[in-house]
Protein backbone atom coordinates (compact mmCIF):
# COMPACT_ATOMS: atom_id res chain seq x y z
CA UNK A 1 0.00 0.00 0.00
CA UNK A 2 1.08 3.89 -0.94
CA UNK A 3 1.76 6.56 1.66
CA UNK A 4 -1.01 8.74 2.52
CA UNK A 5 -0.26 11.57 -0.31
CA UNK A 6 -0.19 8.95 -3.39
CA UNK A 7 -3.66 7.70 -2.60
CA UNK A 8 -5.24 11.22 -2.44
CA UNK A 9 -5.05 11.52 1.28
CA UNK A 10 -2.80 13.87 3.46
CA UNK A 11 0.54 13.29 4.76
CA UNK A 12 -0.43 14.82 8.76
CA UNK A 13 -3.31 14.47 10.76
CA UNK A 14 -5.84 17.53 10.56
CA UNK A 15 -6.42 19.11 13.85
CA UNK A 16 -9.67 20.77 14.61
CA UNK A 17 -10.83 22.00 18.05
CA UNK A 18 -13.03 18.66 18.28
CA UNK A 19 -10.22 16.51 17.92
CA UNK A 20 -7.60 14.44 19.54
CA UNK A 21 -3.84 14.33 18.34
CA UNK A 22 -4.90 10.77 17.56
CA UNK A 23 -8.11 12.44 14.90
CA UNK A 24 -10.50 11.18 17.11
CA UNK A 25 -13.02 13.02 18.09
CA UNK A 26 -12.16 14.69 22.12
CA UNK A 27 -14.36 13.62 24.65
CA UNK A 28 -17.15 16.87 25.25
CA UNK A 29 -19.26 17.13 27.63
CA UNK A 30 -22.83 18.53 27.53
CA UNK A 31 -24.51 21.14 30.07
CA UNK A 32 -28.41 19.18 31.14
CA UNK A 33 -29.84 22.54 29.58
CA UNK A 34 -28.27 21.33 26.15
CA UNK A 35 -28.97 17.57 26.56
CA UNK A 36 -33.00 18.85 27.21
CA UNK A 37 -32.52 21.13 24.44
CA UNK A 38 -31.05 18.25 21.92
CA UNK A 39 -33.95 15.63 23.50
CA UNK A 40 -36.30 18.72 22.63
CA UNK A 41 -35.46 18.61 19.11
CA UNK A 42 -35.18 15.05 18.72
CA UNK A 43 -39.41 14.54 20.33
CA UNK A 44 -40.20 17.67 18.13
CA UNK A 45 -38.31 15.33 15.07
CA UNK A 46 -37.17 18.93 14.01
CA UNK A 47 -33.48 17.40 13.14
CA UNK A 48 -32.14 13.28 12.79
CA UNK A 49 -29.52 11.75 15.25
CA UNK A 50 -27.07 11.86 12.70
CA UNK A 51 -27.67 15.88 11.79
CA UNK A 52 -27.21 16.41 15.62
CA UNK A 53 -24.35 14.68 16.13
CA UNK A 54 -22.54 16.22 13.62
CA UNK A 55 -23.67 19.63 15.09
CA UNK A 56 -23.07 19.38 18.06
CA UNK A 57 -19.44 17.40 17.28
CA UNK A 58 -20.29 13.92 19.03
CA UNK A 59 -21.04 10.71 18.38
CA UNK A 60 -24.49 9.18 17.78
CA UNK A 61 -24.11 6.88 20.33
CA UNK A 62 -23.84 9.83 22.64
CA UNK A 63 -27.43 11.53 21.03
CA UNK A 64 -29.16 7.77 21.62
CA UNK A 65 -28.28 7.82 25.06
CA UNK A 66 -29.49 10.93 25.64
CA UNK A 67 -32.85 10.09 23.90
CA UNK A 68 -32.69 7.08 25.95
CA UNK A 69 -32.07 8.54 29.31
CA UNK A 70 -34.37 11.47 29.08
CA UNK A 71 -37.32 8.37 28.04
CA UNK A 72 -36.13 6.69 31.33
CA UNK A 73 -36.35 9.51 33.25
CA UNK A 74 -39.67 10.50 32.08
CA UNK A 75 -41.47 7.19 32.33
CA UNK A 76 -39.93 7.04 35.96
CA UNK A 77 -41.57 10.46 36.53
CA UNK A 78 -44.88 9.57 35.42
CA UNK A 79 -44.81 6.29 37.32
CA UNK A 80 -44.21 8.10 40.73
CA UNK A 81 -47.09 10.33 40.00
CA UNK A 82 -50.32 8.85 42.17
CA UNK A 83 -54.02 9.96 41.57
CA UNK A 84 -55.13 11.72 45.26
CA UNK A 85 -51.17 12.24 46.13
CA UNK A 86 -50.50 16.00 46.34
CA UNK A 87 -47.43 17.49 45.09
CA UNK A 88 -46.20 18.34 48.43
CA UNK A 89 -46.53 14.63 49.63
CA UNK A 90 -45.03 13.35 45.98
CA UNK A 91 -41.64 15.60 46.72
CA UNK A 92 -41.15 13.94 50.22
CA UNK A 93 -41.48 10.19 48.79
CA UNK A 94 -39.36 11.41 45.63
CA UNK A 95 -36.62 12.47 47.77
CA UNK A 96 -36.89 9.19 49.71
CA UNK A 97 -36.58 7.16 47.26
CA UNK A 98 -40.57 5.65 47.40
CA UNK A 99 -41.11 5.48 43.87
CA UNK A 100 -40.79 2.50 41.77
CA UNK A 101 -40.92 2.11 37.71
CA UNK A 102 -42.47 -1.43 36.92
Amino acid sequence: MGSPTSLGGSDHVRHTSWTDRAGRRAKRFLPPSQKYEIWLRLVRQEVTIAETAAAEHVDRSTIMRIRTVAKEGALEALAALKPGVSAKDRAVTYRRGGFSCS
